[in-house]
């Protein structure tokens, strides 16, 4: 009984630590950029603005598809930002693993970006999830809230990624970059759950005895 006991309390702890997920708007003032700029007409490419769909969900996988040569035209299946036209053709962004909260602390969080992707121009996906060139980690993206992260606060969100080499969009090597702008509903941003150590080693060892024991029975059938 107290290994069921520990099993659902465990379960219970991870599941919380993905229930109530924060859900970060896209708001006016959201843009990406290609060629280095931080800006949208900064030097290099220009960057593009874009609006929000269902938003960036924390903790989640969120696809998108339908991009296509020309402007939006209604036909995308628009999932985190609402279809956007860059060099004249259509894309969206997506992610492909879930955008898990890796740490948080007071107005400021991190979140694995490491499934970022985006599809342009009939590319289903195109990763951005590595190549960081301005200030974030590998993969990583960086919260900055206006007080404390919680639901109702604003929020803004910076990420830099390199489009792989020889990607089919002809953009291989090109550097990009993310701004998000906006607030935070659904939930609080906050640092994932942690079991405790001696628990999960606990658990580990009962059930290593309890093999044990089923083996011993086993040899003494025999």
């Amino acid at each position: 009984m107290k290994k069921i006991a520990l099993s659902a309390a465990i379960a219970t702890a991870m599941a919380a630590s993905t229930a109530g997920a924060a859900t970060l708007s896209v708001d006016a003032g959201s843009f990406f950029t290609m060629g280095g700029g931080t800006a949208v007409n900064a030097p290099g490419f220009d960057g593009q603005f874009i609006s929000g769909n269902d938003g960036l969900v924390l903790g989640t996988t969120q696809s998108a598809s339908g991009s296509h040569s020309g402007v939006p035209n209604g036909s995308e299946v628009e999932g985190i930002d609402n279809a956007w036209a860059f060099f004249g053709n259509t894309g969206l962004h997506l992610s492909t693993s879930n955008t898990n909260v890796l740490s948080a602390s007071g107005n400021t969080a991190t979140a694995d970006f490491s499934g970022w992707s985006v599809s342009w121009n009939g590319i289903a996906v195109i990763p951005m999830g590595s190549g960081a060139w301005n200030g974030n980690a590998e993969g990583v993206a960086n919260i900055t809230c206006g007080v404390d992260c919680t639901a109702g606060d604003t929020y803004t969100l910076t990420y830099s990624a390199t489009v792989p080499a020889g990607d089919p969009s002809n953009f291989g090597n090109t550097r990009y970059l993310l701004n998000l702008v906006g607030t935070i509903s659904g939930g609080d941003i906050t640092a994932p759950a942690v079991i405790p150590v001696p628990a999960a080693v606990w658990l580990l060892g009962s059930g290593l005895i309890g093999l044990v024991g089923v083996a011993r029975r086993k040899k003494a059938a025999v």
